[in-house]
């Protein structure tokens, strides 16, 4: 569990899992470069001014994009 003010660090190929239990904010610094081609594939623009809603995350989607960039996602998603 992170607390307001502290940051994790993850090696290169470590296994992790992330669930905001609040809303927050996060800044991820990912190097090598090219997980934000990942996260504009699998994300969406918003119709609008400001974030889009929420939505189901559509797991095979997800598998998929994820493979064609080099990321594996292990297991089913994270439930509380």
């Amino acid at each position: 569990m992170s607390l307001p003010g502290s940051m994790e660090f993850l090696p290169h190929g470590t296994e992790h899992a992330f669930v905001a239990l609040a809303d927050c904010r996060v800044l991820q610094l990912t190097n090598p470069a090219g997980f934000d081609t990942f996260v504009a594939e699998a994300g969406r623009r918003p119709d609008g001014p400001g974030v889009p809603p929420p939505e189901p995350a559509d797991p095979e989607r997800l598998t998929e994009i994820a493979r064609r960039h080099g990321i594996v996602i292990s297991g089913p998603p994270l439930t509380l």
